[in-house]
């Protein structure tokens, strides 16, 4: 059961038609200079979508104060006056799920479906959530209240968009998707942010002393029930910082000779040794970010020699070895298909298990429809014909 408490019941409810935001406009998604902004969060980002060929060149908002005369980034923010949080491609389960701890948590909201709702089919949810909040959010608050809100949602929210400077499109659409577009709100508590600071300094300090045993215990001996995974961890880590063999097979001399009680066999720290450095740390099937945009670089580096994107024909098209054919039958979509399982293979070279364990699920979480589809999707940019 998720505990994250991000509100308390003495913060009084609020109507979202009455709450007045000051934030900020943009003409575009290119535009260096904010247009103050004061109203309604629904006024903000647009009672109903506009129809869009393409998303763009749309109007777009932040809703965060800038200093006089500043221009778009961070350093001109003075604060943040609602939360945003960005929910791409998510199941249909999944959206309820959020929905659920929504209303769970009776906090004031507006959402709206985002420009690719529904692209890749019914089980492809992407929405905006703005959250009202009980104060001002300052700039180096910003990032802790946002963890601790989406804690509290399901951790389902887009990590890469959690950038205070972050700007929105408003609400917008394909004509031909209008139909299946919405903006809706709830009124509520608004998000209380000293206590969210105050859940996020708590998860903190308990992550800090959770932490220290283990560094005081780095020079305790080793039982022989778990010489092996502690070895295996040590070269883990010491692969990931660039080592080679030899130097993995020192250090795992040296930790065996002091603290393996009693010490492997030269025989068998050499082939953990052996092992570890058959994992590349740099491969980025293993380092991509565990992300729709992070499974478009892995089909990019996996697939990429035979796959183009051509935009004016809104296509893919591939190379069988002696042409460049246009892909009318999901080749694409079987060699992303071939990319995941090339990761979910590769993440046996990982030595640690708890990494290897959580790689290969994610592999198989982005099997569904909707995240091949957004890691096509985003892989159209990566790999355009030039």
């Amino acid at each position: 059961m998720d505990t994250t408490r991000t509100d308390r019941p003495g913060v009084a409810d609020v109507r979202v038609r009455d709450v007045i935001l000051r934030a900020a406009r943009f003409q575009d998604e290119r535009s260096r200079v904010p247009e103050a902004f004061q109203g309604s969060a629904l006024d903000l980002i647009g009672r109903g979508h506009l129809g869009r060929a393409h998303k763009h060149g749309t109007p777009a908002f932040s809703p965060v104060v800038y200093r006089p005369g500043a221009s778009r980034g961070k350093r001109g923010i003075a604060e943040a006056t609602a939360l945003v949080l960005d929910f791409d491609h998510l199941s249909s389960e999944a959206a309820i799920e959020v929905q659920r701890r929504l209303k769970e948590r009776r906090w004031a909201w507006v959402g709206y479906s985002s420009y690719s709702h529904l692209a890749a089919g019914d089980d492809d949810a992407c929405f905006r959530l703005v959250l009202l909040v009980s104060r001002p959010i300052l700039p180096d608050e910003y990032e802790a209240v946002w963890l601790a809100a989406d804690a509290a949602l399901g951790n389902f929210a887009d990590r890469n968009a959690r950038d205070i400077s972050r700007i929105w499109y408003v609400a917008s659409c394909p004509t031909e998707r209008a139909t299946s577009a919405w903006v809706r709100s709830a009124d509520g508590r608004p998000l209380d942010v000293a206590n969210a600071v105050a859940h996020f300094e708590r998860g903190r300090k308990k992550t800090r002393q959770a932490e220290r045993p283990a560094r005081r215990d780095d020079g305790a001996p080793i039982a022989a029930g778990g010489r092996n995974a502690t070895l295996t961890s040590l070269a883990g880590a010491m692969r990931r910082r660039g080592a080679d063999r030899e130097a993995i097979l020192e250090g795992l001399r040296l930790t065996n000779t002091a603290r393996c009680v009693p010490p492997l066999d030269e025989d068998e720290v050499a082939r953990i040794a052996d092992s570890v450095v058959q994992y590349n740390p740099t491969s980025v099937l293993l380092s991509a970010n565990r992300t729709d945009l992070g499974n478009a670089e892995r089909f990019e580096a996996f697939a990429g020699e035979r796959f183009r994107y051509v935009h004016p024909w809104g296509s893919w098209v591939w190379y069988d070895g002696t042409r460049w054919l246009r892909d009318v039958d999901g080749e694409s979509v079987r060699w992303a298909r071939d990319t995941l399982r090339a990761v979910a293979a590769e993440a046996g070279t990982i030595p640690e298990e708890d990494e290897r364990g959580e790689l290969v699920k994610h592999a198989l979480d982005s099997e569904s429809s909707a995240r091949v589809g957004a890691m096509l999707g985003l892989a159209q940019s990566l790999l355009p014909l030039q």
